[in-house]
């Protein structure tokens, strides 16, 4: 009687491992799973992650700041092109001004973003994806910060992409490792955080009278 006992429960325990494998992975184990996969990829990297916003926005190649919001990581490449008060950036002589002012993004201005080395790095993907030569850019409307509260206002885009535009004018360049939740429509869906090598920024231009990104 108790072989028979121990064989029960045997079965029933193989039942309950098997069965628990079939199972989907919760929200909060998909979490879990990225944030090791995340920290897996700033190790594997070399990637510092500084404990503060850098006060002149330099970073060092390496240097990587988390927005506590939203848990997407930055590193500015360049904060953008200068122009004069009249919307100019360049000299004279053609030049790009090397004195001037950040053109800034406003509430309801358009951006266009372009990306390339897009890398799924907790997949067996090894493409880097752009579309920085055949195809259009990333159009969003600027509605503010984002938040997980205002993300829903950006999700027909890239939530992430708005994050590092306080610190960044036209023609800004960035570096970002993005949690799934705050990129493309698919990567929500598919659980999958990335990496984008760089992210290149333009907004409308109102003194052109024109929408280009140019």
């Amino acid at each position: 009687m108790k072989k028979i006992n121990h064989i029960l429960f045997a079965l029933i325990g193989l039942s309950a491992f098997f069965a628990s494998c079939d199972r989907p992975m919760t929200f909060a184990e998909h979490l879990q799973a990225e944030e090791r996969a995340i920290a897996r990829f700033i190790s594997e990297n070399g990637f510092r992650i500084l404990s503060s916003f850098p006060s002149d926005t330099i970073f060092q190649e390496n240097e990587f700041f988390r927005d506590p919001i939203t848990g997407v990581y930055f590193n500015i490449i360049s904060r953008g092109l200068l122009f004069d008060e009249n919307g100019n950036r360049f000299d004279e002589n053609g030049n790009f001004l090397t004195e001037g002012e950040l053109d800034r993004i406003a509430f309801g201005r358009e951006l266009f973003v372009r990306f390339r080395g897009l890398n799924y790095f907790m997949t067996n993907d090894t493409i880097l994806h752009s579309n920085d030569r055949m195809h259009d850019p990333v159009e969003m409307v600027f509605r503010g910060p984002v938040t997980f509260q205002t993300r829903s206002l950006y999700d027909a885009g890239v939530p992430a992409f708005i994050v590092p535009l306080q610190h960044i004018g036209y023609g800004g360049r960035v570096r970002m490792i993005v949690p799934f939740s705050m990129g493309f429509a698919g990567d929500r869906s598919r659980f999958q955080p990335a990496f984008f090598e760089e992210v290149d920024f333009r907004f409308e231009r109102p003194w052109m009278g024109s929408r280009s990104a140019e």
